[in-house]
């Protein structure tokens, strides 16, 4: 997580803003789903974030839903970006009129093993300061390998393209 919050301090020039549930463990999350959208409708109501940026998917996203506050987060309509699991938030985003962008977690593309790839941050910096994004290209190359977090080694890893 360090580096991807560094990627965004160095790459983007940001001033990112970490939330309480950003660093605890999986069992803590799942156990806490309110938690969690407590501090998305912090982050939306919070006037001074930007754009709203996922750590990582998961798989139970969609108990948060319900302790989300429609009236906050359509009052403070923002960037929000994540993927995977996230899709139930964008789906809730769409219904209150609120565009996002499936992609860009702070995990695994902030966070990259040998650093951001140029697409990513090409791509990032359309969504984050170019708006509107345009037309979107195919990327010349990627990957689809999964490097085991928890081994060091692999966190300045380069993942084969």
């Amino acid at each position: 997580m360090n580096k991807g919050i560094e990627a965004l301090k160095n790459v983007f020039h940001l001033e990112p803003v970490e939330y309480l549930t950003a660093r605890q463990s999986p069992e803590y999350l799942s156990q806490n789903p309110k938690a969690r959208a407590e501090d998305i409708n912090r982050a939306f109501a919070d006037p001074s974030i930007k754009a709203v940026i996922a750590t990582i998917g998961g798989n139970d996203q969609i108990r948060i839903l319900p302790y989300l506050d429609p009236k906050v987060i359509s009052k403070n309509s923002k960037i929000f970006m994540g993927y995977s699991d996230c899709t139930n938030l964008h789906l809730f985003l769409w219904n209150l009129g609120i565009i996002s962008y499936y992609g860009g977690a702070i995990m695994t593309k902030f966070a990259m093993g040998g650093g951001m790839q140029e697409y990513t941050i090409h791509s990032m910096q359309r969504a984050l300061f170019d708006p509107p994004i345009g037309e979107i290209h195919a990327a010349l190359e990627y990957n689809d390998a999964d490097l085991d977090w928890s081994d060091k080694k692999n966190l300045s890893k380069q993942r084969p393209m």
